[in-house]
């Protein structure tokens, strides 16, 4: 859960993979829907489908979401909705960000040349 400059907190939802803002008496003030850009199962409770497992405030409304599952960050915008998927996979080959080390593909943000830090304005650390 992350606290927010308007006194909401920002949080995901597994089982539900979803994003949402929560006023600080618990009311939910926003969310944004995983199904609206993948195609859920058919009961995705059930399952771990997506596993959005982090989400980071980047900017003003602005959230960086990691969805381990689809090998991908999402940059998800509040009123917008997806405004950017930092690696989506146009090709065959894996879209996975390595920072250099295939066998620790979620250990951080950032490809082997940094390429997803400067896509999404943070410095290459």
């Amino acid at each position: 859960m992350n606290p927010l400059p308007g006194g909401e907190f920002l949080l995901t939802d597994m089982e539900y993979e979803r994003l949402l803002t929560v006023a600080p008496n618990g009311t939910v003030t926003w969310q944004w829907n995983a199904s609206g850009l993948y195609d859920a199962p058919p009961d995705p409770t059930t399952t771990d489908w997506l596993h959005i497992n982090d989400v980071d405030r980047i900017g003003p409304d602005r959230y960086l979401v990691s969805v381990r599952n689809a090998n991908q960050r999402l940059i998800v915008q509040r009123g917008e909705g997806v405004v950017e998927v930092v690696n989506e996979d146009t090709d065959d080959r894996d879209a996975r960000c390595t920072n250099g080390d295939p066998s620790q593909p979620w250990g951080q943000l950032a490809d082997d040349d940094g390429a997803v830090w400067r896509s999404v304005g943070l410095p290459n650390s």
